[in-house]
């Protein structure tokens, strides 16, 4: 194809471009959040052209697009869209995939934890509300928002850690061993729920002393053994 044939430059000017059009149309309109004056039937088509365009984006979030991703605000469209749409299982999906792409290599995990989503704990607590309220319901967004958690958790360092345990966890550890127990039969879902867990304790001592005081180092050590089991 013309494409495949094009100078290496054109190729990578032309998948940027694609990439800005999509984190452009993946942005939440203004009034996303509601308010009187918002046309229901409009916002409901823009909305679904933000989730499917956020969507997409996850799924190019390889090598250079990635980068191009990142500078173009794919990350700070899937917090925005995830804060406006709760509800929305697949929107919810969408930007705990983009949250997790941040880690698809060494050089782009170090670019993106300078991002102040991960320093200052916001994909954390997107992907955590996610996992409470529809973790129960779907394998697939417990996964993806167990995966998103480690991942936040990995690039925010010491204070992800830290945030992991406040209040003894309940906003964030005891919705991922809900997830394990719910999703007992699903190994994808045990391992995202178990290295999330294991890395916030990882090098953190109080982290470490509260899993072992609420059981939730038995509790990883039963499903890893389970998962083991089931082959």
């Amino acid at each position: 194809s013309a494409f495949e044939s094009a100078p290496p430059e054109t190729r990578y000017k032309a998948k940027r471009r694609a990439v800005d059009v999509l984190c452009a149309a993946a942005k939440p309109a203004a009034g996303a959040t509601g308010g009187a004056d918002a046309d229901p039937d409009a916002q409901a088509s823009r909305h679904r052209v933000a989730r499917r365009s956020l969507a997409a984006t996850a799924r190019v979030m390889r090598g250079a697009a990635a980068f191009a991703a990142l500078k173009s605000g794919a990350l700070q469209n899937a917090l925005a869209l995830m804060a406006a749409a709760p509800k929305d299982r697949n929107a919810q999906i969408a930007g705990c995939r983009v949250i997790s792409a941040c880690v698809a290599d060494a050089a782009l995990s170090t670019h993106a934890k300078r991002s102040p989503s991960f320093a200052g704990g916001g994909a954390l607590r997107a992907a955590a509300a996610a996992l409470r309220r529809h973790g129960a319901e779907d394998a697939s967004l417990a996964r993806a928002a167990a995966r998103a958690m480690w991942t936040a958790v990995h690039l925010g360092g010491r204070a992800a850690q830290e945030e992991m345990f406040l209040s003894d966890g309940a906003a964030t550890v005891a919705p991922l061993r809900a997830a394990m127990k719910t999703h007992a039969e699903d190994a994808s879902v045990t391992e995202a729920c178990c290295g999330c867990l294991l890395a916030s304790a990882l090098g953190f001592e109080l982290g470490r002393d509260a899993m072992a005081a609420d059981g939730a180092r038995a509790a990883i050590e039963d499903a890893m053994r389970a998962t083991a089991a089931r082959g």
